[in-house]
């Protein structure tokens, strides 16, 4: 049997198996992803295109164990406390700050050329505040990642084993299955979110929308790797994240910028200030107000409101044109074609029939199936079975849990 049949085997994995086997899987590449940003912690604080990537790399990681842990809430609840499931949302919001301002500085820098003399004075002015939030946000993600490890490790030990019948018949769901009936629901969520988008001031629709997709895109790609299809779903649904997630930009740097306003009206009045209480022999009062509007970044910052609506209103026009309406038919109409697929690969595998534990002869015959060694595919977490304590577990009730 090739590797990728033997990955496809999770779709007849009884579902309480395959749902942690995947979730094993996904908390390891973000411990994975915690260490490479921890070993990059320079390039980050840096401000270099290595610290930024690893920071990026983590964040998604810990999104995808977020979106797989969210999706499965209701068989996972019992494993993955509220406790955990807000750490996990802690984490995330760590990396958060450095994060915006880097997106934020990125655009900054490339709106420089467009701007005039004066412009730029609020240019530069907005640019040392990103930078001072991206400084300060660095050393809170560090922590974050550094911090993983023990978060990890208790999802770990709470995942790697569940209880199952010893000398019954198993016939649970299967994961096949429960997974097709959830990716068609999340798919029906995102197309309601995306119905309720209309304007591009609909910032908060938009928002909830790009929320849908990227749960249904993060919860698709483990099982799209494993069987081998839906590679052209997944490059539908990164297109779709992408660009709500570029107007989700703009309408956070609409909010920064009103604040930086705000606090830019504030220098202002100081300096006006400066200009009438001054007395400077050596300074006419038309040159002391000359070099107090030299110093004003009000122009700049009106001048990038108006090139930040711009871009907005082209995001939200190809938005429009790509995904809203009649837009996005192709789209979930793939989703559609996958879990067809799905369905059928599940159907074909399930025509053999199981082994029944209750027609052997002795208990000690059951006891030696179920201790047998289960296939999986490399991609598969590597653990053995615990308690929550992290103790071993006792060899009855190693007969009486289900190993992963």
């Amino acid at each position: 049997m090739n590797e990728r049949a033997a990955d496809e085997t999770i779709l007849q994995q009884p579902f309480d198996r395959g749902v942690r086997l995947v979730a094993l899987s996904l908390i390891d590449d973000a411990q994975k992803a915690a260490d490479n940003l921890t070993e990059h912690a320079g390039d980050l604080r840096n401000g270099s295109a290595e610290g930024d990537e690893a920071l990026h790399d983590f964040r998604v990681a810990v999104r995808r164990v977020r979106s797989w842990l969210g999706a499965f809430k209701p068989w996972l609840k019992n494993d993955v406390s509220r406790k955990k499931r807000r750490n996990l949302s802690r984490t995330a919001e760590a990396t958060r700050e450095t994060r915006d301002a880097a997106v934020h500085l990125e655009w900054l820098r490339k709106e420089r050329p467009v701007l005039n003399g004066r412009q730029r004075v609020g240019q530069s002015w907005l640019t040392d505040r990103f930078e001072r939030q991206r400084e300060e946000g660095c050393d809170t993600a560090l922590t974050a990642a550094a911090e993983f490890g023990t978060l990890s490790s208790a999802l770990t030990r709470k995942l790697s084993y569940y209880h199952a019948p010893v000398r019954e018949a198993d016939t649970s769901d299967r994961f096949g299955a429960v997974f097709e009936e959830h990716l068609t629901a999340q798919s029906d969520k995102l197309r309601k979110r995306l119905g309720r988008v209309h304007e591009f001031t609909d910032a908060s629709e938009a928002h909830r929308a790009r929320i849908a997709a990227k749960n249904l895109r993060y919860v698709a790609e483990p099982i799209v790797r494993l069987v081998g299809r839906g590679d052209e779903m997944i490059r539908a649904l990164k297109k779709l994240q992408d660009s709500l997630g570029e107007l989700h930009d703009v309408h956070v740097f609409a909010e920064e910028l009103v604040a930086a306003t705000e606090k830019a009206a504030g220098s202002r009045a100081r300096r006006v200030s400066e200009v009438v209480l001054t007395a400077d022999a050596d300074e006419s009062e038309v040159d002391r107000v000359r070099r107090a509007r030299a110093r004003d970044p009000g122009p700049g910052l009106l001048g990038l409101a108006r090139l930040l609506h711009e871009r907005g209103m082209q995001i939200f026009a190809d938005i429009e044109r790509d995904w809203l309406e009649d837009g996005g038919e192709a789209l979930f109409e793939q989703v559609e074609k996958f879990a067809a697929d799905l369905s059928e690969r599940e159907s074909v595998d399930s025509e053999i029939e199981p082994v029944r534990t209750d027609s052997l002869e002795s208990p000690r015959r059951a006891e030696r199936i179920l201790d047998r060694e289960v296939p999986r595919a490399s991609d598969y977490a590597d653990t053995s079975l615990v308690k929550s304590n992290g103790d071993e577990a006792p060899a009855q009730e190693a007969r009486e849990d289900a190993r992963i």
